[in-house]
């Protein structure tokens, strides 16, 4: 075998044993979460143009019931969390999940507003209440070393995600009721697998996590953790500038042609892929990831203005400054998550991280909610000065992240 085919061989194996955990209680997570990505991936990137172009309904239509869903699974969020601190997590997150598939699989029947608000609704509650009982699954199956698992698992979603999205690209192509229908059930198979993969016994030793302290507060009455999770809802805006705001700015302030998005996607999620578990290792610990907070908001405040700039010239330079700035925001991207995924596991107090995982899901509130016309406004409303504007709110979101993030003086009230 030639020395070049040699290295690449070894490269990719550094890479795989990097992103796939070792046997045990982590790699069925991983598997878990890969059947979870590849069901999002196929699912999000066809729903919408099957509602639109096959069901008929109107984009405004479409984004009241999306947003609807949203409220409603923010609001579910920490209950399902507190349920998990009083039972476990595992039979919630199997239940959630034999839900979502069985209202998925209806979701093929829609044929008018109606039935499809429904329908999201019911899928928004069920991925409302799964999201921190699978982070409190992640907590209770490999313990301290949540965080770093965590990272590993944020790239096993982007290559699921990604093979989603292209199988759903099949079907778009299609463009069919029949092949849409071949989506939902595809994708109500994924959750009847991850209720499967949850169901199963770890195959690792179970961690305690330890007796609920009744005399800590509770996560809606610890105010630094609101505050920390309200600055990653903010932080976390990186994925309305990847997938709303950058689209929108090339079609409408730059040369270059829109088809170019698809590029400044691939790469985002091929540099999250390669890098998340190797940045995740600076933000490990506690103090560390309150400073990596700071980090993150000025890496996307810098990402934004270069951005900014893409406007400025022809095709060919507002592709290298797109190229540049996504690297600059996928890079702020994976240190906030890295950040993130420590800080919400360190700062719970022990017996109650479901509960405090249920409030920290609700910064995809901020996201879903604010974010889109927050982002569309200034980017789009006011051009230049808007990406400016975005880049001090993302830089201030990142120190008021680490100031909130300081270790606790003490846990009780």
């Amino acid at each position: 075998m030639p020395p070049a085919t040699n290295a690449v061989s070894g490269s990719a194996r550094r890479w795989l044993s990097a992103v796939v955990p070792e046997p045990g209680a982590a790699r069925g997570l991983a598997v878990l979460v890969l059947a979870q990505s590849l069901g999002t991936g196929l699912f999000l990137t066809s729903s919408a143009v099957f509602l639109t172009r096959v069901v008929g309904l109107s984009p405004q239509q479409v984004g009241l019931g999306l947003g609807v869903a949203g409220l409603c699974g923010i609001a579910v969020s920490t209950p399902a969390g507190a349920l998990a601190d009083r039972f476990g997590s595992r039979r919630p997150l199997v239940a959630a999940h034999v839900l979502c598939a069985a209202v998925v699989a209806a979701y093929g029947l829609v044929s008018s507003f109606t039935p499809f608000l429904l329908a999201v609704v019911a899928i928004g509650v069920c991925e409302g209440a799964a999201e921190p009982l699978r982070a409190t699954l992640v907590h209770e199956r490999v313990g301290a070393a949540a965080a770093v698992v965590r990272g590993r698992l944020r790239a096993v979603f982007n290559i699921g995600f990604a093979a989603g999205s292209a199988l759903a690209g099949l079907a778009l192509t299609v463009g069919t009721r029949a092949a849409f229908v071949a989506v939902v059930l595809a994708t109500a198979a994924t959750h009847l697998a991850c209720a499967w993969i949850a169901a199963r016994p770890s195959d690792g030793s179970p961690r305690a996590t330890g007796p609920r302290e009744r005399t800590t507060r509770g996560a809606f009455r610890d105010v630094r953790f609101l505050v920390l999770t309200a600055a990653n809802g903010v932080l976390e805006l990186h994925s309305v500038v990847i997938t709303l705001a950058v689209p929108l700015w090339i079609v409408t302030s730059t040369a270059v042609g829109a088809g170019f998005n698809a590029v400044l996607l691939v790469l985002n999620t091929a540099l999250v892929v390669l890098f998340q578990v190797r940045i995740g290792k600076a933000a490990d610990d506690l103090a560390d990831a309150a400073r990596a907070q700071t980090r993150a908001g000025l890496l996307l405040a810098v990402g934004c203005a270069v951005t900014a700039l893409s406007g400025t010239g022809g095709p060919l330079v507002g592709m290298a400054v797109l190229l540049v700035g996504a690297v600059v925001v996928a890079w702020g991207e994976m240190v906030q998550s890295a950040s993130a995924f420590t800080l919400s596991f360190e700062l719970p107090p022990p017996g109650r991280q479901g509960e405090y995982q249920g409030v920290f899901a609700m910064r995809k509130g901020v996201r879903q909610s604010v974010g889109p016309p927050l982002v569309t406004w200034l980017v789009i409303g006011t051009g230049v000065v808007g990406w400016f504007a975005l880049a001090l709110v993302f830089a201030a979101a990142g120190v008021l992240g680490s100031s909130a993030a300081r270790p606790r003086p003490d846990a009780t009230t």
